[in-house]
């Protein structure tokens, strides 16, 4: 496929969403300076904890929350699940050598 026929995800290539399930990371508004992307692992963290975030609940359709690091799961919890399987097959077959 060529660049402009390459299927596109509507996530970031840094979003935690991609590697964890829904309610295992915290949902910022937008970046701030208490969060940092950690190049090694390849998301946004919180220094002090190590705990994912994601800056676009707007891209994922969750609405900002301190879910990981309150332990609280994100309203509409079965819309969320389905959401996180779609993400993770987009993923996998994004990431796949053609």
């Amino acid at each position: 496929m060529s660049g402009s026929q390459r299927r596109t995800s509507p996530f970031c290539r840094a979003c935690p969403v991609r590697w964890f399930r829904v309610g295992a990371f915290d949902v910022a508004d937008r970046p701030k300076s208490s969060t940092r992307f950690d190049r090694e692992i390849g998301y946004r963290t919180i220094p002090e904890s190590g705990v994912p975030v994601c800056v676009h609940p707007d891209r994922i359709g969750v609405p900002p929350g301190e879910y990981a690091s309150n332990g609280t799961a994100p309203p509409h919890v079965p819309y969320l699940r389905r959401l996180w399987l779609r993400i993770r097959v987009a993923a996998s077959s994004s990431t796949r050598s053609r």
